[in-house]
């Protein structure tokens, strides 16, 4: 179960990139923090609280740009 809650917050994308979906399969209205590894050796953590991204880490900032916010609330 832990893993279905997991590829909901984070998916990797089919590119050459290793890029991310972030949220692709969230629900808005559900309170999330994470801390998640996704490809390349990337961590990403953040916090969703009331449909609001209130924050996101990247690690390293070099990925940012692959990390793609999906959220639509």
């Amino acid at each position: 179960m832990n893993t279905a809650y997991q590829w909901m917050v984070l998916q990797p994308a089919d590119d050459v990139d290793g890029s991310m979906l972030l949220f692709a399969a969230w629900p808005c209205h559900w309170d999330v923090e994470f801390k998640l590894h996704g490809p390349r050796n990337t961590t990403v953590m953040g916090d969703l609280k009331n449909g609001e991204l209130r924050s996101l880490v990247v690690i390293p900032k070099s990925r940012t740009n692959n990390v793609y916010n999906m959220l639509d609330c």
